[in-house]
């Protein structure tokens, strides 16, 4: 799998938030991408998951060699702190719905006895507290055997404990896979390799 990033360009009104922005993503790789507020980091993050359209240029998802061309075909998770999950649904009903499209890394039921869903299982996400609903993404995201992995502030609202859980997590990935994340800060990606900077603004 390749994302070409072709001449991105991206305007909210009259700002230019993204201006002619081009790269290969490749396997293997985890590509960090930094910045101040408002540089663009969690729009080039939307934009390459085909979440929100440029104003100009275009990503490509390309694999073999070969061109995708149905959005089904792009095998993506994502996480991010605005991320919306329905709050009148249970940690395990949110799950269980995740992966009836998803395939899994590990086989479901030790999903659920992870400690954290384990001791959640019945709560309503509307209950859980803003660390808490942010782990819940993370486990949706990372325990999903995909292509792609896009990360946005994954360690927002995390305790230490949550986020040593999230790097023994992160390093559980595919090896064959890219790993985008939005971050300003070290703690999100200081323990892996293979790491490839990416500055915008």
């Amino acid at each position: 799998m390749r994302i070409h990033a072709k001449d991105i360009t991206k305007k909210f009104g009259a700002q230019k938030i993204i201006n002619t922005f081009s790269y290969v993503f490749e396997p293997n790789t985890n590509y960090i991408i930094s910045g101040a507020n408002g540089s663009g980091k969690t729009t080039l993050l939307k934009i390459i998951s085909l979440w929100m359209e440029p104003n100009h240029g275009k990503i490509i998802w390309e694999e073999n060699g070969v061109q995708l061309k149905k959005k089904s075909e792009y095998e993506l998770s994502f996480a991010a702190p605005y991320i919306d999950l329905s709050e009148t649904s249970s940690v395990r009903e949110i799950i269980t719905v995740h992966f009836q499209s998803k395939k899994t890394i590990t086989p479901l039921q030790e999903i659920f006895e992870i400690p954290f869903v384990k001791n959640n299982i019945d709560k309503w996400f509307r209950d859980l507290s803003s660390g808490m609903k942010q782990k819940l993404k993370l486990i949706l995201a990372l325990f999903s055997k995909v292509q792609v992995y896009l990360l946005d502030e994954p360690t927002s609202n995390l305790d230490s404990d949550s986020i040593e859980e999230y790097k023994n997590w992160i390093q559980e990935l595919p090896k064959n896979r890219i790993l985008i994340i939005a971050t300003n800060s070290l703690t999100d990606f200081d323990f892996l390799e293979k790491n490839v900077p990416l500055k915008m603004g």
